[in-house]
């Protein structure tokens, strides 16, 4: 009888053990499964970013050289505003 009793509390231990191991592997599978799709998200972020930020990289220098003639373009309109002014 206490044999028995022994191994009914045994298999009941082990049972609830697996319970408790199943719902952890269930709960890390979950958990895998959502690292990677916010993996996958991020990923395309950084496409994204990788050809925004080769885009300005290549034209960097274009820009500035737009930016540069017409500051003085600019410069040059002031000027001759300037001296209609003082005409």
């Amino acid at each position: 009888n206490k044999s028995l009793k022994q191994y009914h509390e045994t298999t009941l231990s082990l049972t609830e053990a697996k319970a408790t191991a199943e719902a952890s592997h269930a709960m890390a599978k979950s958990d895998l499964k959502t690292t990677f799709e916010d993996l996958e998200g991020l990923n395309g972020v950084l496409g994204d970013l990788r050809s925004s930020c080769d885009f300005l990289l290549k034209n960097f220098e274009a820009r500035q050289n737009a930016r540069s003639a017409e500051m003085d373009a600019l410069r040059e309109a002031k000027a001759i505003l300037s001296g209609m002014a003082t005409s």
